[in-house]
């Protein structure tokens, strides 16, 4: 099998990657709902209703488990298993034979934390945005959606002890960081790169999809741009660690503030600097400084390498 799938075209290899991931998901998402009657103590009619977006604070435990298990039977296992079959050598295919340098990974961390009022700001000219009057159902609807995921965030991070604070590093910092990177990057970045032969074609498909699927239009633009950092980060180190470990910190750091600010270590809107002109200042020095750090991580890069690779 591995054979024919090596030798494939890049159409079929796309298609086929496809398809084991939506039934590795839909098959993950089978047990994981069997299992959950008689873990959380619900019937397998009121789980929809628990997956729903008006369950209130009874099923946040039942909630968390499904969302883990999003993350494990849609992200991290797939490429996993599929890049095997596609491939004599699935770490290089993904990236995660090659280490990133020591220099490159700080400069990575660093740029995170430097990016949130440019992130901020994006998001903001986002929410700006206004479909024409004949699409107002579509934006209706839109909008609906993206205030059932910021209920649900939210409801996520609201937590007070040290364990409910490492399930959401788990949660929302370790799994979508490996998994998502794995499966966007690693995997559909370069099936994307191989089938129109450019990556920074493969880089711009993979990061629409990885914005689009999360299904918060109001926050389309900052995910997409993210997730094109993620796709250059790839090709000019060769290693998905080094996207993985910008994910991370991503992540990780807004789970950071939000546990912070709601202890009142930190004042309340530590999270929102830069989310409007008014802070023009932030928003200036965190653009300048993104503009240094990605010329200082472009350096001395090699995407021929990675090219090379693909075709």
């Amino acid at each position: 099998m591995r054979q024919f799938f090596v030798q494939a075209s890049p159409v079929t290899r796309l298609l086929f990657a496809g398809l084991v991931t939506v039934f590795i998901f839909l098959l993950f998402m089978l047990l994981s709902v069997i299992l959950a009657a008689p873990v959380f103590g619900v019937s397998l009619l009121e789980i929809p209703r628990v997956l729903s977006d008006s369950v209130g604070t009874q099923h946040v435990a039942a909630l968390k488990y499904f969302q883990i298990v999003q993350e494990l039977g849609l992200f991290l296992i797939p490429p996993l298993l599929i890049a095997p079959l596609l491939t004599y050598h699935p770490g290089t295919f993904l990236g995660t034979s090659v280490s990133p340098d020591a220099k490159r990974t700080m400069m990575v961390i660093l740029l995170m934390f430097m990016a949130a009022p440019f992130i901020n700001f994006t998001a903001y000219l986002n929410s700006q945005l206004s479909l024409p009057e004949g699409l107002s159902g579509v934006e209706q609807w839109m909008k609906s959606t993206e205030q059932s995921a910021d209920e649900i965030t939210k409801l996520f991070l609201n937590v007070n002890t040290t364990g409910g604070f490492i399930v959401n590093i788990l949660m929302i910092g370790i799994l979508p960081a490996i998994g998502e990177e794995l499966l966007f990057r690693g995997l559909l970045q370069r099936l994307f790169s191989e089938m129109t032969r450019n990556y920074h074609a493969g880089i711009f498909i993979a990061a629409f999809l990885f914005s689009a699927l999360h299904l918060q239009f109001f926050g389309f633009l900052p995910r997409f741009l993210m997730g094109v950092f993620f796709g250059y980060l790839l090709v000019w180190s060769g290693s998905i660690w080094l996207p993985i470990i910008a994910h991370f910190v991503n992540n990780t750091t807004a789970v950071v503030v939000f546990y912070l600010m709601h202890r009142n270590v930190i004042p309340g809107g530590f999270d929102e600097i830069g989310s409007t002109p008014a802070d023009y200042s932030w928003i200036f020095i965190s653009t300048i400084v993104l503009g240094v750090l990605i010329y200082l991580i472009r350096r001395n890069s090699h995407p021929e390498k990675w090219k090379i690779f693909v075709d």
